[in-house]
């Protein structure tokens, strides 16, 4: 996090003025990192590629996201997804 004089923060700081964010909203507190999984989620439902999403969260392939974050479609979605993770063929369905 860098602040307007481009200093880096450190954790301790950023949490501090995070808390006080959520106090300052009316919001109970959630660790910061819960907001990195809310936009994981939220992404690929509003239109983000898992390019895009993996991309913005910093990981170096899409696997993760896929994975954990996109919702499979129904039983064989989620088969067909499973399989292709583990390095098994792969059908269209």
């Amino acid at each position: 996090m860098c602040l307007e004089t481009d200093a880096t923060a450190d954790l301790a700081t950023t949490r501090r003025h995070w808390a006080k964010l959520l106090e300052a909203a009316g919001l109970p507190y959630q660790k910061l990192h819960g907001l990195r999984h809310t936009f994981c989620t939220l992404a690929p439902a509003s239109g983000y590629t898992a390019q895009e999403t993996a991309a913005a969260c910093g990981h170096a392939s899409i696997a993760q996201i896929l994975k954990t974050y996109a919702p499979p479609r129904g039983p064989e979605s989620a088969a067909r997804l499973e399989a292709y993770l583990s390095g098994g063929q792969t059908t269209a369905g």
